[in-house]
């Protein structure tokens, strides 16, 4: 199989979505309203971007999307879901599976990679204390309303 380097035919694509150049979304991938992507940009298969917060059943019809930031040159593997409300930096990179909830703010570089052992938040917060390049291992959680720079 090669590799799909485009916007899959099977993505789902929301209202006010705007998506960079050189951007690739993977199969199955469902990007809601109001989400930028920057260029050179690659989606994983089975990723949600802008997943909407809890608002949304509280009021159906009035519910409001909050923009969700991407950086360019960002790499979000496989089954990532990252919450509407979120403004990522450039060159950001993560491990598959990761979910980033709403209202986090991440600057730039921080990246994740398969193979590490998953780290709690707490743990990963101090890395970054050490590193100028903290991870966001596979299956990595990051809290609601979390900095990381």
């Amino acid at each position: 199989m090669r590799n799909f380097h485009d916007i899959h035919p099977t993505a789902l694509i929301g209202d006010n979505v705007h998506i960079g150049k050189n951007v690739t979304v993977g199969a199955r991938a469902i990007i809601y309203d109001n989400v930028t992507i920057g260029d050179s940009t690659v989606i994983g298969a089975n990723c949600i971007l802008g997943e909407p917060q809890a608002g949304i059943y509280k009021d159906l019809s009035g519910y409001q999307n909050p923009e969700l930031s991407l950086g360019a040159n960002s790499l979000i593997r496989s089954g990532t879901i990252i919450y509407a409300g979120t403004e990522i930096g450039e060159s950001f990179e993560c491990g598959h599976r990761v979910t980033i909830r709403e209202k986090a703010k991440i600057g730039q570089p921080v990246s994740g990679y398969p193979g590490m052992p998953t780290k709690r938040m707490r743990e990963f917060v101090d890395l970054r204390k050490r590193s100028a390049f903290p991870n966001l291992t596979p299956s990595c959680y990051v809290p609601i309303q979390v900095r990381i720079y």
